[in-house]
């Protein structure tokens, strides 16, 4: 009955999906704060997603470029976790089945970055200083 206001639920289920940290109360990090374990990992709860988040999207875009094909099943595991959390509650519990597949697409832009192989950047790089 109000779909003017269906816009901005939709982003909101997105932008809790991919905020770094579930605010739920009952995480032992919450229970316990004073414990220094506990503040490490909140530490590492609030900071390490940003970056995962920055390099799987490098590393997916870089890998649809040649491998197409090979990950259809991974894009199609990731759409369907966003189409979930469209239709029905966004939440950032609700990423842990794509995680995985997060952290694979950020090792591949860490390599993408890093390794100096054909159709990687450095050696795009080298290839171009060989040109110019």
């Amino acid at each position: 009955t109000h779909l003017s206001s269906m816009p901005a639920m939709l982003v909101y289920h997105l932008r809790n999906l991919w905020t770094p940290i579930t605010p739920e109360a009952d995480l032992p990090m919450y229970r316990f704060p004073q414990q220094t374990s506990a503040q490490f990992v909140l530490v590492m709860s609030a900071t390490f997603p940003i970056p995962i988040f920055i390099l799987a999207a490098l590393g997916l875009l870089v890998a649809l470029k040649s491998y197409w094909c090979e990950l259809l099943f991974p894009c199609a595991i990731l759409l369907l976790t966003l189409a979930e959390a469209l239709a029905y509650y966004g939440s950032a519990r609700f990423r842990a089945p794509i995680e995985p597949i997060l952290v694979l697409f950020a090792a591949g832009a860490l390599w993408w970055l890093t390794q100096d192989v054909p159709s990687t950047l450095r050696w795009q790089m080298r290839k171009r200083r060989r040109k110019g």
